[in-house]
C-alpha cells in the first residue's frame, strides 16, 4: 500500500482543513498506533486505498463532498480508518495551527516549504504537543535563518506560541 497516498487521503477526509502536522509530529504513526484494528483493516480491504485516492481526486479538500463519496465506494474500512483518525486526534489542526494558518500563513508556509526551517522547528520542539517549543532555542534558530525569524517573530506577535 502506497503508505503516502493512503496518508494524504485520511488527512483530507478526516479533517478537509490545511495540515502541517505531518512536518511536527507523526499522523501515520498515531493513526497505527491509535486506530490499529482500523488501519490493518483498510491494509486487508483492497477496496479501502482505491477508495480513499478515488474521493481525494474528485474532492479536494471539500469536507461535504468526502462525507458523500466515502460511503458510496464500498469501503467501510476507509470509512472507519478516517473516522478513527479524527476522533484520536491524528489529524486535524490543532489550535497551534490553526492560529498559525489564520495569523502567519505567508509565514508558516515559507517556513514548511523550506526544509532547513522544518528542521528548525523541529529540534525546538519539547514534548508530546506540536505547539510546545523551547523559546530559547527558536530565538538561537531565528539568527541562523530568515525563515525561521519571520516564523518565529510571527507566532508570538499573534500568541500561537
Amino acid at each position: 500500500m502506497n503508505r503516502a497516498i493512503l496518508l494524504m487521503a485520511i488527512l483530507i477526509a478526516a479533517s478537509a482543513v490545511k495540515i502541517d502536522n505531518y512536518l511536527l509530529a507523526d499522523p501515520m504513526q498515531c493513526i497505527e498506533d491509535k486506530c490499529p484494528n482500523q488501519y490493518a483493516a483498510c491494509q486487508k480491504d483492497p477496496k479501502c486505498e482505491p477508495a480513499l485516492e478515488d474521493c481525494y481526486k474528485k474532492c479536494g479538500s471539500k469536507s461535504s463532498c468526502w462525507t458523500f463519496c466515502l460511503p458510496g465506494k464500498g469501503s467501510q474500512a476507509a470509512i472507519d480508518t478516517a473516522k478513527c483518525a479524527s476522533a484520536n486526534g491524528c489529524v486535524g489542526a490543532t489550535p497551534f495551527e490553526s492560529c498559525m494558518v489564520r495569523s502567519c500563513s505567508s509565514e508558516h508556509d515559507a517556513c514548511m516549504d523550506n526544509w532547513s526551517c522544518r528542521k528548525s522547528i523541529r529540534k525546538c520542539l519539547t514534548g508530546n504537543a506540536i505547539f510546545d517549543f523551547d523559546h530559547e532555542c527558536l530565538f538561537a534558530e531565528s539568527k541562523v535563518t530568515g525563515f525561521v525569524s519571520e516564523w518565529y517573530h510571527c507566532a508570538g506577535n499573534h500568541f500561537c506560541i
